[in-house]
């Protein structure tokens, strides 16, 4: 699992600097820290942004094979919370969140968790 985040992280370790602690990227040219990173998350927005209240359409957990794509509720109120199999449904195609709600919960709750705004 990689993201753009880690974009900069690569691209300072490269260089041989250290990062900093705001860093939420790693290096993806050092096989252990793929290995080690099992949970991405990421957010979508309104292409309108105004604020993150008002513009967050929806949350979102990676966790192979699951990705979980959680709607606001505010933003989305009648948006379904959706669950693939990305290995068995790449197109996305088939939502397995009513067979899996113990997946859900799970992966909900590390959104909840990694969404800490201070």
């Amino acid at each position: 699992l990689v993201s753009s985040i880690d974009i900069a992280s690569t691209i300072v370790k490269t260089g041989g600097a250290l990062t900093t602690e705001e860093m939420q990227g790693i290096n993806v040219l050092d096989p252990a820290n793929i290995e080690e990173r099992k949970t991405l998350f990421s957010e979508a927005y309104a292409h309108d942004f105004s604020t993150i209240d008002s513009s967050l359409y929806y949350r979102i957990a990676l966790e192979l094979p699951w990705k979980l794509i959680l709607p606001d509720e505010s933003n989305r109120p009648d948006a379904v919370v959706e669950l693939f199999n990305l290995l068995e449904d790449p197109h996305e195609t088939v939502n397995l969140a009513p067979s899996h709600p113990e997946v859900v919960a799970r992966l909900k709750a590390k959104i909840e968790d990694w969404w800490q705004i201070d």
